[in-house]
């Protein structure tokens, strides 16, 4: 029988108020007779494992019809059922509109262990993992998920179950040949994804590429980010040392400091991640209506299936990441190690009522061995200690001893400020490296500073760490950032400004003898 076929016949005749005595019915759980020949030369096509070997199995519910029928494919070496692990399986739409082949994972054992929500969000990341490590060119093309018009719990879990998809539309399927290549595609692929998940060599150029990232990503020490930031190793030596003791750190300073920069630097290397936008860094940003609900948890509007608006219950970044962070400290096949680093990034964390946004889980920054209820889904929630926290923090207008008590018991505070290391003359020694007949404006800068005499309000270097810097780019960045932030500082009291002119404070500048960068009277 053609594959277009048997699908067809399934999307013509199913009907689940009909039982499961229907001809329909049969086919799928003729599933392995009918479709047999098409798996049939696939084993070990990419696969390392030994035992590969594929079997069939078709389902449209038991004692009564499903509301999401499925044909699956599985790798015993991968898993013993569907209830788990990864396979390929074709699932059809509630209203049989559409049917869908998808690498997908099994969600009876996720549910069962873990809660429906954990386990959704569990799924999502794994899928997120896998679909990094595939080869482009193969997945080029392909959905990320799909849409079953599911409203029973099961079928919702399928469609977060999935990894990868490729849509049929019924009324207008395409050719034998095609549903025949997409099904040889599917099988490499999933061959390429139990290795991923095993962490098993495999041939694929995308999973080469990842075991040479990962080499790099070892030899890519905090040695080297110091030579990159230009600050000394000992300060990123003892920031690591402040984030493994207490699991959670502020850099503070006045703007311009560069602490979002460095933060993100910083966690790169830290979790052993050279890109600080991958999957295991991540960065929220807080603002004065940012909430509980934004970070943790919270009921969203959303689009119900007749249309209607409904609200739903979503997890925040916080959520979300701790799930990602625990599937590697408790998942029996972890795909890399059983315990991958994962930071937060906290931009701006001053901005909100820190305790009243995390609320119930401010105790959990120091109690990671511990759960608590949390206020929507009422499941209990645990910080794994495997999840690092990093917020950075403005001294502008928002002095740290303004800090609560509790929160400050929680944290551990990493100072970035002009006048102290590891800041002390990093513009000096950027301009030095970068710009050398440019050195005078680390100088203007250190006397706008004494002028100001707040270190709190002090004006950072990164204003002026730009490889296109010039005397043309100091002027604007000068008078429109600098000057307005100044006059902002002195709100009503503009006698000061005048000396802070760059032409005279550039006049003093080179008046005083220039003093190599680096050397012991400019060394942090």
């Amino acid at each position: 029988m053609d594959l277009r076929d048997y699908l067809e016949y399934i999307v013509d005749n199913y009907d689940m108020g009909d039982g499961t005595s229907t001809s329909a019915q049969r086919y799928l759980r003729d599933a392995a007779t009918s479709l047999k020949e098409y798996i049939t030369g696939h084993d070990k096509l990419c696969s390392t494992s030994q035992s590969y070997r594929m079997r069939i199995r078709g389902s449209g519910g038991m004692g009564r019809a499903a509301e999401i029928p499925w044909v699956g494919i599985r790798d015993l070496s991968e898993t013993s059922s569907f209830e788990n692990g990864l396979y390929i399986v074709y699932l059809f739409s509630s209203d049989m509109s559409s049917f869908f082949i998808t690498l997908a994972q099994g969600i009876t054992r996720l549910t069962n262990d873990w809660g429906a929500v954990p386990a959704r969000s569990r799924m999502r990341t794994i899928a997120q993992d896998i679909r990094s490590s595939l080869p482009t060119d193969l997945i080029r093309g392909l959905d990320d998920c799909v849409v079953l018009g599911a409203r029973t719990a099961r079928g919702k879990g399928y469609q977060d179950s999935v990894i990868l998809a490729k849509r049929y539309v019924t009324g207008s399927l395409p050719a034998e040949d095609e549903f025949r290549e997409d099904l040889a595609k599917f099988l490499k692929i999933y061959g390429i994804a139990i290795d991923v998940k095993n962490g098993k060599p495999s041939s694929s150029n995308r999973l080469g590429e990842r075991s040479a990232n990962a080499q790099a990503k070892q030899e890519y020490s905090m040695e080297k980010l110091a030579q990159e930031l230009l600050i000394d190793v000992s300060s990123l030596e003892n920031l690591r040392a402040l984030l493994r003791d207490r699991k959670q750190v502020i850099l503070y300073g006045p703007p311009g400091t560069g602490k979002t920069f460095i933060a993100e630097k910083f966690a790169s290397v830290f979790a052993g991640e050279l890109d600080s936008q991958a999957s295991r860094v991540q960065t929220v940003q807080f603002h004065p209506t940012y909430s509980y609900e934004d970070l943790v948890e919270g009921y969203s509007p959303a689009r119900g299936n007749g249309g209607e608006t409904a609200f739903e219950l979503q997890d925040g970044p916080l959520k979300k990441i701790a799930a990602a962070a625990s599937s590697y400290l408790y998942e029996t096949q972890p795909m890399d190690n059983p315990e991958k680093t994962y930071v937060l990034i906290i931009d701006e964390i001053n901005r909100v009522d820190l305790s009243e946004v995390l609320g119930e889980l401010l105790s959990l920054l120091e109690h990671r061995d511990k759960s608590i209820q949390l206020r929507y889904s009422k499941e209990q929630f645990q910080l794994p200690p495997n999840l690092y926290i990093i917020g950075t923090m403005s001294t502008a207008g928002h002095p740290i001893k303004r800090l609560d008590a509790a929160l400050r018991r929680r944290f551990h505070f990493y100072p970035l400020f002009p006048d102290r290391p590891p800041i002390k003359n990093l513009l000096a020694r950027w301009v030095a490296k970068h710009h050398p007949t440019l050195d005078w404006i680390a100088k203007v800068v250190d006397r706008a500073n004494e002028l100001l005499n707040d270190p709190n309000a002090a004006i950072g270097p990164s204003h002026f760490l730009r490889e296109d810097l010039d005397e043309e780019k100091i002027n604007l960045i000068w008078n429109y950032t600098i000057l307005p932030y100044i006059e902002d500082y002195y709100l009503g009291e503009s006698e000061y400004l005048e000396g802070f002119s760059l032409t005279g404070l550039r006049a003093d500048a080179v008046a005083v003898s220039p003093q190599r960068p680096g050397s012991p009277e400019n060394s942090p």
